[in-house]
């Protein structure tokens, strides 16, 4: 399924590791959230996209295609 991520950079920054981020929102296509039926924390710090996308492959048992919105 592809997905679009809305990120937190800033925050993460001052919070935790450089160059992270955090999830805000994780939306389809068409905009419906899957931010908390994925259940992704969003307190967790990501390194990468694909560490978020195997990270939602991991919860969903589905790929997952995921761009920045």
């Amino acid at each position: 399924m592809h997905y679009f991520a809305h990120l937190a950079r800033q925050t993460s920054e001052q919070a935790g590791p450089e160059e992270t981020f955090q999830v805000v929102s994780i939306e389809d296509d068409e905009g419906n959230n899957y931010t908390e039926s994925i259940g992704i924390d969003q307190r967790i710090h990501f390194h990468s996209l694909e560490e978020l996308a195997e990270e939602i492959e991991r919860r969903t048992g589905e790929p997952a295609d995921l761009d920045e919105a």
